[in-house]
């Protein structure tokens, strides 16, 4: 609990040093405004890595609309409102131009299906009933390959239900939570180099026992929890082997970073 607190005391100092460090160096940016919907993201972020979303969700909000409100000068509110108008009147428009050209109304369509149903129940009577056994198909199994490369502002990316054919991976995270199960991964020969950079949000690799592995973490706020290793706080970094890993005939080699969050590796 207390290392929460400080971390989200400390993201707010930095952040204020570096709104005043951007108003020293000439960007026209006040600093009363901007602090406003820094502290409200932080605050967000703290939610999210609780794993309370929808009030991380509600205070992200608040620093969106706070930021255009009093830094862009932008009422992003109101533009929300008046598009959510907008959009309800040309639903209402072009549902009632869609009922007038089709000239369809409810008695017609139960008129139909009255009619639809006697013509099926005439033709089951005229055919003789035999009862077959439904042929069993045998479920055919896809197995993917994993990206090559992947980048995305906002999103998760997960690899944990189905098997899949791992290859070298660059995979670069604005904000989202990044979880891989290499338990279920076809691992080729020679070595795999699994890179991962992100903003915000947490990485989570299960790794199976009889994998060889080499793992560099780092994290600027955050916590790492890499196999038998923990450390938490600003600026942390953590390189690990296992014993065989440069001699091992199939190995994965993982570099992970990220600006704040948590990265986790562990056995399954």
């Amino acid at each position: 609990m207390h290392t929460s607190r400080n971390v989200i005391i400390g993201i707010i100092i930095i952040l204020i040093g570096l709104s005043a460090l951007l108003n020293t160096i000439g960007f026209n940016f006040h600093l009363g405004l901007l602090i406003g919907p820094l502290i409200f993201f932080v605050i967000g972020l703290f939610f999210y890595r609780k794993g309370h979303r929808w009030l991380s969700i509600i205070f992200l909000l608040i620093s969106f609309v706070t930021f255009f409100d009093n830094v862009v000068g932008v009422n992003i509110t109101g533009i929300i409102i008046a598009v959510v108008f907008i959009y309800f009147g040309y639903k209402l428009l072009t549902g009632h131009e869609k009922a007038k050209d089709n000239g369809v109304n409810d008695n017609t369509i139960d008129r139909e299906i009255d009619e639809l149903v006697k013509s099926v129940d005439e033709l089951v009577e005229d055919v003789p009933f035999t009862k077959e056994k439904p042929k069993q198909e045998e479920p055919v199994k896809k197995v993917h390959t994993t990206p090559s490369f992947r980048s995305a502002l906002i999103g998760d990316f997960r690899l944990l239900s189905d098997r899949y054919e791992l290859q070298d991976m660059n995979i670069r995270n604005g904000i989202g939570d990044i979880k891989i199960d290499l338990s279920k991964a076809i691992i080729p020969e020679g070595e795999t180099v699994i890179v991962i950079h992100g903003w915000i949000g947490d990485i989570d690799v299960y790794v199976p026992y009889d994998l060889d592995l080499s793992v560099q973490a780092m994290v600027t706020v955050g916590d790492l929890d890499i196999l038998d290793s923990r450390q938490s706080g600003i600026n942390r970094n953590i390189a690990i082997a296992t014993k065989d890993y440069k001699q091992a005939p199939r190995r994965v080699k993982l570099v992970l970073s990220l600006l704040i969050g948590d990265i986790d590796v562990r056995y399954v």
